[in-house]
């Protein structure tokens, strides 16, 4: 049964692995080029999310959801509020511990850009965890062909000594 999954996906796994790859040297490229720029994104992303969060909560607090009348039964505007306020206090404080670790902050960007250049000049780098993918392949298919000359082996070694 493994044998005709394997038949029918060969194709698609060995597309995958060469497109992991491809994607993982296209993302070191672009860490290396703006790694600053994405760990400055990531941050605002996540304070403007929470700030959103808030937002949105205070607004159905307000309003309710539109559409969905029957289920204002089920929320609670006060505790929607508490929600908004919460998340923005949540924002506050992340702004000021951002604020407070600015330098931390610009060195892991600057590990990131080394590291990134470091397997850029070291290429076989990349090749290591195809290599282990091979290698666990390849272990795979020998303990197969193992247990299946083994069984026949014993199914064999039982009738002779019968």
């Amino acid at each position: 049964m493994m044998a005709n999954d394997l038949k029918a996906t060969w194709k698609i796994s060995l597309i995958s692995v060469f497109a992991a790859l491809m994607l993982s040297v296209v993302l070191l490229a672009f860490i290396r080029t703006c790694g600053s720029c994405i760990v400055i994104i990531v941050i605002f992303l996540y304070l403007l999310a929470l700030v959103g969060l808030g937002f949105g909560c205070l607004v159905v607090s307000n309003d309710g959801i539109e559409g969905f009348e029957e289920y204002s039964e089920y929320t609670n505007p006060e505790m929607l509020k508490a929600a908004a306020y919460c998340c923005w206090i949540l924002a506050g404080f992340s702004l000021i511990a951002l604020c407070c670790s600015i330098k931390k902050i610009r060195i892991a960007a600057a590990v990131i850009r080394s590291a990134a250049e470091f397997t850029r000049q070291q290429c076989k780098v990349i090749l290591v965890p195809l290599l282990m993918f091979l290698a666990i392949v390849l272990l795979l298919l020998y303990s197969l062909l193992f247990l299946f000359f083994g069984s026949s082996l014993r199914s064999t070694f039982s009738a002779v000594v019968k």
